[in-house]
């Protein structure tokens, strides 16, 4: 096992160096004796017919060194013995993987997989002193299970810490320890989060992308921990380098945890629609999307309730018209689903905004959004409601097929809101299901049955049971 792990490592290696490979592993016992053979073969042919090689291309012991072998040591006539006996045509030196200078043992556990490296680094002395950070890294990969709660995640921390000369070998054991946070006693999340988030932030390379993933988990802990999580949270994003991206979307999904202190939290939400401008497109629209989502909870931090809520739905609303269109989807989405906030007479001009911004959608873009955009249009006054939804049309001749089903949902919603369409909408959702999957068709009926059914009149069903059978008919569907 081991020889084959170094085999397949060198084989790597010698393939990022630049040396042609034209043999394949054979499943063979002694496949790795076969691999290496050849490519110590094939690069004594090269450098003959050409100049010798670049030095600082491959690293190569000028002399091997004599130590006493192990039951490991059937690897072996491997590697080349020096640089000096490739360019004199030499086209073999037996040697084993003791002979390997310890920068090349180092590239070969590059390619090693972390669950080998415990056999590969134990091997003997030699292996274990040189591989010791990699090592030290597997352990603490193994351990990450038993952090059971803060004094143990503590103790794991610093044994993390001990790896000093390769620093960015913390970052395996850090990825796997992280998600483990959530299952800490409650009282102990907020402090475990910190310190992790702290020893990610001294890994080079890595610790960036381990503190980012970490922040958009922030969704996952209760109210409570996001609320001892803010402050911290907030500092950190003000502290995020520009050039790795923005935190402020995680952060603004915090909002909502400061329920208990309304002035606190209408600051916030202030501070954040002020931050809009510095954003870039991706972190504006993220941004909008959450402060869209905290608008029907703000009646409790606020006395002039309805006023505030349409003034910033509002904001929001100009603030999505200047995002490029492939950013705005999610932002429409949020704000259709708030425009009951606004006053009914202001809804019509609103919406026709939300709708132009949808026609000029990627149409990969279009099915998630037209599943929520009918519900913005049943809230409407109702005479606005049958020409609306025949400027639905070029929509939906646009979209993808797979993005029907939702789609046929959004139009469902409609019917509770209009009993004179409601003929006409089950027609228009039920076509957009002809040719569909019978799974797919149940799983609308059945969506349909559990939230619009309740809220129809004894005939307004009746009718919907009848367009049903035609569509079961036209598309020779299983009763």
């Amino acid at each position: 096992m081991l020889e084959l792990i170094i085999a397949s490592a060198l084989v790597k290696i010698y393939n990022r160096i630049g040396l042609s490979m034209d043999f394949n592993l054979p499943p063979a016992s002694d496949s790795p004796q076969v691999a290496l053979y050849a490519m110590h073969g094939q690069q004594a042919g090269r450098f003959a017919a050409g100049a010798p090689p670049d030095a600082s291309r491959l690293t190569v012991l000028s002399s091997p060194r004599v130590r006493q072998r192990s039951t490991t040591d059937s690897l072996t006539d491997a590697t080349d013995c020096s640089a000096n006996s490739l360019a004199s045509n030499q086209t073999s030196c037996p040697t084993t993987y003791y002979d390997l200078p310890p920068e090349i043992l180092q590239q070969v556990a590059e390619h090693v997989p972390l669950c080998d490296m415990g056999q590969f680094s134990s091997t003997d002395r030699w292996t274990y002193n040189t591989l010791q950070e990699k090592r030290l890294s597997w352990l603490c990969c193994k351990r990450v299970h038993l952090a059971r709660d803060l004094t143990s995640m503590h103790q794991l921390l610093g044994e993390i810490e001990r790896i000093r000369a390769e620093p960015v070998l913390r970052a395996e054991p850090l990825s796997m320890l992280w998600p483990w946070i959530l299952d800490l006693p409650k009282e102990q999340q907020p402090t475990a989060f910190q310190q992790v988030y702290e020893a990610a932030g001294r890994v080079p390379e890595r610790g960036a992308q381990i503190q980012k993933y970490m922040f958009e988990s922030l969704c996952d802990f209760s109210p409570e921990q996001q609320c001892a999580l803010y402050d911290f949270a907030y500092a950190a994003a003000q502290r995020w380098g520009v050039e790795q991206g923005s935190l402020w979307p995680a952060v603004a999904s915090l909002l909502k945890s400061l329920r208990g202190d309304p002035p606190r939290f209408l600051r916030e939400y202030r501070d954040f629609l002020g931050r809009l401008p510095v954003l870039d497109a991706v972190d504006q629209a993220d941004v909008i999307v959450e402060l869209a989502r905290l608008l029907p909870s703000m009646r409790r931090y606020s006395n002039d309730v309805n006023g505030t809520r349409a003034e910033y739905w509002e904001i929001l609303l100009q603030w999505v018209e200047r995002l490029p269109a492939s950013h705005r989807n999610e932002p429409i989405i949020a704000l259709a689903n708030a425009i009951w906030l606004v006053p009914g007479e202001q809804r019509p001009g609103y919406y026709a905004n939300l709708w132009r911004w949808t026609l000029s959608l990627p149409d990969h873009q279009l099915g998630r959004v037209l599943r929520y955009l009918p519900h913005a249009l049943a809230l409407l006054p109702p005479a606005y409601h049958a020409y609306e939804l025949s400027q639905l049309e070029p929509l939906l001749q646009r979209m993808p097929p797979a993005q029907r089903t939702q789609v046929a949902l959004g139009l469902l919603s409609m019917v509770p809101f209009n009993t004179a369409l409601s003929t006409q909408i089950w027609q228009r959702a039920l076509r957009l299901l002809d040719g569909a999957y019978e799974v797919e068709v149940l799983h609308v009926l059945d969506e349909a049955g559990a939230r619009v059914a309740p809220h129809l009149s004894e005939q307004q069903w009746e009718e919907a049971k009848a367009e049903i059978l035609v569509f079961i008919e036209r598309n020779r569907l299983s009763e």
